[in-house]
């Protein structure tokens, strides 16, 4: 009986509709009969497209720093082509993040290359100033972060005047005096090996000669053909010596600390005394406990 009442409801309400419509609308068969066929799908179950606004009548917002996407704050680099056309004459670019104004100067640089006009270039030198300007309050801060933290700042130990190289220098070079002199107290000495026929051997002798009066530090001499020379004629025989370090070649030199069984080579063919000294503080500066002890004497 419901099922009824409810079909006679659904027929008599669209036909009291048009009834109530002047004669000339009224409904003909063939549209009263096609009336629920002929419409749309709509509906709970049926999604419709909005309506489409016309390009034409769309007005585009102004391109502003204000108006970029959120994303291009993440990561400006990926709206180069954006920030090309942002005006930025009236923007106080100092608050500007240092990315996003590192981009932006990058962007207006390609946009004044890309079209060289003179709107174009003052743009670029706006932000490129911008650019200065933080880099300059960077520098600033920096200076006085130093100037009041002395242990952070590296002029403190290693001075950057010319006065203060020279006496840094000199005090290095009193520290090096110190530490080659306690060479001998240390047991520390250089082994040579050589030929009497070499002339580089030959030559280099007399460096070594030089450099072992000059620091007392004690040169033992091997030779590998039997034969001594004039600055060191009791030279000792290789007994397989310069096999076991692995020899390839002569003149070659190498520090020795017996105590520690610490054998290590230094040089080969002819070094000047200054290359010699060089070389021997190198290694000897990486024992602390030398280094310590050439500081407290």
């Amino acid at each position: 009986m419901r099922g009824s009442i409810t079909v006679v409801c659904a027929v008599l309400v669209p036909l009291i509709a048009w009834a109530g419509s002047p004669p000339d609308q009224a409904p003909s068969s063939s549209q009263l009969a096609n009336h629920f066929y002929e419409r749309a799908r709509e509906g709970w179950f049926w999604y419709q497209d909005p309506v489409e606004e016309d390009e034409a009548d769309v007005v585009p917002r102004p391109v502003t720093l204000a108006t970029l996407p959120f994303e291009a704050w993440l990561d400006p680099a990926k709206y180069r082509s954006l920030l090309k056309r942002v005006p930025i004459e009236q923007e106080d670019l100092s608050k500007l993040p240092a990315g996003m104004l590192r981009e932006l100067a990058s962007a207006k640089r390609e946009a004044a290359l890309d079209t060289p006009t003179p709107e174009s270039v003052k743009t670029y030198i706006i932000a490129q100033r911008a650019v200065f300007k933080r880099s300059e309050d960077f520098t600033t801060m920096w200076q006085v972060a130093m100037f009041t933290n002395p242990h952070l700042d590296y002029a403190t130990e290693h001075p950057t005047s010319q006065f203060g190289h020279d006496v840094e220098a000199q005090a290095t070079h009193e520290m090096d005096e110190r530490l080659l002199s306690s060479a001998r107290a240390n047991h520390i000495g250089l082994f040579f090996f050589f030929t009497s026929t070499c002339r580089f051997c030959q030559e280099q002798s007399k460096v070594l000669k030089l450099f072992s009066d000059t620091y007392r530090i004690e040169v033992f001499p091997v030779t590998l053909d039997g034969q001594g020379l004039k600055e060191f004629p009791k030279a000792a025989a290789d007994n397989g010596m310069a096999e076991r370090v692995s020899l390839q070649k002569v003149p070659t030199i190498y520090l020795a600390i017996p105590q520690e069984n610490f054998l290590v080579p230094i040089g080969s063919g002819v070094m000047t005394f200054n290359e010699l000294r060089e070389r021997v503080l190198t290694i000897l500066k990486q024992r602390p406990h030398l280094m310590s002890k050439a500081g407290d004497s």
